[in-house]
């Protein structure tokens, strides 16, 4: 410019008066190239000065003799921080959650303040803490405050609610340190975020995620991907995430983006996840409809259906599991077209925050397609109101009765009256009508399997 295009044009840039102190620039000095532009950044700190407008200006000397200096005006408008109220629901038992507000006190009394005598006893990944009724939280190693970058598994010995108020935690500037393995993280921006935007910035570093219901995996060149739920990450939860290498988690980059959550249909089993402590799971290969259900016992350990996987273009079954360790685990598949009810051949063993199988390589399980003994279970749910389910099981092609009875021994209705059945899993339902379809009272009752080589008797309890 002004013949000056063949020499570099040495550039000093400064506020205009001492007082401006809230106002930087950056870079502060510089040459520039000919043909060449330079960015100049215009930092404002608000966080000494009162709200309202304020007017800056920023000077720029340079050796070009035709713009030798140049003023320029800046506005900047500083709004104080906006405090807000979380509300995280809490169940009896284990409940996973995070803190995405803070303020000046974050010790356990003052945050968990609306939980109170409700609580029994919280952790982190390395410490924990016990609730003394008519004394607070005690810990003897460390946890006495809400660290806003963890998850914390809190039990209570009833339903409550944490209410807590702040301000909301700066994420674009608090990065989540992650290590090797496993990381309990909290959840910090305001709105919910599609589960790959929101751990954009550790791809592809992370490997596994989970909260206290379901989980996904990542696959690279294709991102994450969860076949059960966790398709997006919300204030509020808690998150375990594995690693195969350390890094920094900076939520917000990209931008916030709210994720479509696909419906589950009905499932045929239902799990309480408030009930136990550990997790762990499974991913199997299920035909596209079914459903998969594991126990440890007769007791429902996980449910979950068969989703469409895009990269393998198959159907497989995302499990989660609760229990805990060394726990044998059996398996039941429920054919959605059929209504019938299929044993496994396998069986696996629990292990805390354990991992079998994926979905690029999925656990096999082996299905009995036929009983080899005859077998009545135990109704369930039990106690129930209005509905129950029974499953049996006939090895032969067997003329088959099975009937209701009160506590004085009287029939109260016929569930299925001497029909010939194939062999295989079967199963019927009551709805605590009699023969004429009138309800039934609460109490016990008694119900029964009958064909020509087998007869079983077990007792139900109808609660209304």
């Amino acid at each position: 410019d002004g013949g000056h295009q063949a020499t570099n044009i040495t550039l000093t840039i400064t506020t205009l008066s001492a007082e401006e102190m809230w106002l930087t620039v950056n870079p502060i000095s510089g040459s520039i190239n000919p043909f060449e532009s330079e960015t100049i950044n215009v930092t404002c700190d608000g966080t000494e000065i009162p709200e309202g407008v304020y007017n800056g200006t920023v000077n720029i000397t340079s050796n070009d003799w035709n713009n030798q200096s140049i003023t320029i005006p800046v506005v900047f408008t500083v709004n104080e921080e906006t405090p807000t109220t979380i509300e995280i629901p809490l169940s009896t038992g284990w409940n996973w959650f995070s803190v995405n507000i803070e303020n000046d006190d974050m010790t356990l009394n003052t945050v968990l303040a609306t939980v109170g005598a409700n609580a029994e006893m919280i952790k982190n990944q390395n410490s924990f803490s016990m609730y003394y009724d008519g004394f607070g939280w005690y810990s003897g190693n460390g946890l006495d405050e809400i660290d806003v970058t963890s998850m914390f598994m809190i039990k209570t010995n009833a339903n409550s609610d944490i209410s807590f108020d702040g301000y909301p935690v700066d994420y674009l500037n608090s990065p989540i340190q992650l290590t090797i393995e496993w990381n309990w993280i909290s959840y910090l921006p305001q709105v919910s975020n599609g589960i790959n935007e929101a751990l954009y910035s550790i791809q592809p570093l992370g490997e596994f995620i989970k909260n206290q219901s379901s989980f996904a995996n990542y696959y690279e060149e294709f991102g994450w991907y969860s076949g059960n739920g966790l398709n997006t990450m919300e204030p509020g939860d808690g998150y375990m995430l594995k690693m195969t290498s350390s890094t920094y988690l900076v939520y917000g980059s990209p931008p916030l983006t709210k994720a479509d959550i696909e419906e589950i249909s009905e499932l045929n089993w239902s799990v309480n996840p408030h009930q136990y402590e550990h997790n762990m799971a499974i991913t199997a290969e299920l035909a596209e409809g079914n459903q998969l259900a594991v126990f440890v016992d007769d007791e429902v350990r996980g449910v979950t259906e068969a989703t469409y996987f895009p990269l393998t273009d198959s159907y497989t079954a995302n499990l989660m599991v609760y229990g805990n360790d060394g726990e044998d685990l059996t398996f039941r598949v429920y054919q959605s077209e059929t209504e019938v009810e299929l044993e496994v051949l396998d069986h696996l063993t629990f292990a805390v925050n354990g991992i079998v199988g994926n979905d690029i390589d999925p656990v096999l399980l082996r299905l009995l397609t036929t009983p080899s003994e005859y077998s009545l279970s135990q109704n369930y749910p039990n106690p129930f109101n209005p509905v129950t389910t029974i499953n049996y099981d006939l090895p032969y092609e067997s003329n088959v009765t099975i009937s209701v009875y009160n506590i004085m021994g009287q029939l109260v209705t016929e569930l299925v009256s001497s029909t010939l059945q194939s062999a295989g899993y079967h199963q019927v339902q009551w709805d605590g009508t009699n023969f004429s379809g009138e309800s039934v009272s609460s109490g016990v009752y008694i119900y029964s399997i009958q064909t020509n080589d087998f007869n079983s008797v077990k007792k139900m309890l109808l609660m209304k």
